[in-house]
């Protein structure tokens, strides 16, 4: 995705450069799983937390246990954890769809790219149009051109025919965005929001029936998205990640998601 819409985004990225990027660095490990409208709790929240919301029939607001992003909220997926990656080591199996074979691998019960541009790995389910997916990341060298969480996915192993929620570093901006893409063509939805990555940070995403999509990093929300225009915008699909312009290698671990 790394020629998307590029001008449109520099255009848009040099405006948010007024602005301090959100640099989320703790994690929220153990709220996996929480229980759709109770309280999460983390070890790295200093303040109240918003819970798992209700239905997303409302645009997303569902989700957000409140603003999301006030005053230390932090939230929770309502789904487990998919893999966890506790296996020996070589390929990640047959609940995995690889867009090229080898790309990813096990290596020390840690989901780990191989080579630079891995494309996509999805989980060989489909899910249903209310649809999360997260993932932590063990490690990486923060000069990684995209790491991306795949939804609504149609079919094929890869990001397109899919809606993808980016974090990207195009032109040294880090910033986080929503696209989709249909028979090779791809639409940049809405405006692109400064987010930086740091290892050990968890990555997730959640889309409503209304085609919403929302975004979070160690469960505090970074920003919301329209996708209803999208062709897969209200519908189910599979989920997964996406990796491009990797000068080291990316290690992930807890991989979950699902329907909720």
């Amino acid at each position: 995705m790394a020629s998307k819409n590029l001008l449109a985004f520099v255009l848009a990225a040099s405006g948010a450069l007024l602005a301090p990027a959100c640099y989320l660095t703790s994690s929220f490990d153990g709220l996996t799983g929480a229980p759709e409208g109770e309280t999460a709790s983390a070890s790295s929240a200093g303040s109240g937390m918003g819970g798992v919301g209700g239905t997303g029939g409302d645009g997303g607001a569902g989700g957000t246990g409140g603003d999301g992003g006030a005053g230390g909220s932090v939230n929770a997926p309502a789904t487990g954890i998919l893999d966890k990656f506790d296996r020996a080591d070589g390929v990640p199996g047959s609940l995995w769809k690889l867009r090229y074979p080898g790309a990813y691998t096990i290596d020390g019960e840690r989901l780990q790219t191989v080579g630079m541009h891995p494309d996509a790995a999805l989980w060989d389910e489909v899910f249903g149009p209310r649809q999360e997916a997260y993932v932590t990341i063990e490690s990486m060298d923060g000069d990684e051109t995209e790491i991306e969480l795949v939804m609504r996915n149609q079919g094929d192993p890869s990001e397109c025919e899919s809606v993808v929620v980016s974090w990207n570093r195009f032109n040294a901006f880090p910033a986080v965005h929503v696209a989709y893409c249909t028979n090779g063509e791809w639409t940049t939805v809405d405006e692109p929001i400064p987010s930086v990555l740091v290892e050990g940070d968890t990555i997730w995403a959640r889309g409503f029936e209304d085609g919403h999509i929302e975004a979070y990093v160690n469960g505090k929300l970074v920003g919301t998205w329209d996708v209803s225009e999208a062709p897969m915008g209200k519908s189910g699909g599979r989920i997964g990640v996406y990796t491009y312009g990797i000068p080291d290698k990316v290690r992930f671990e807890d991989f979950g998601g699902g329907s909720f």
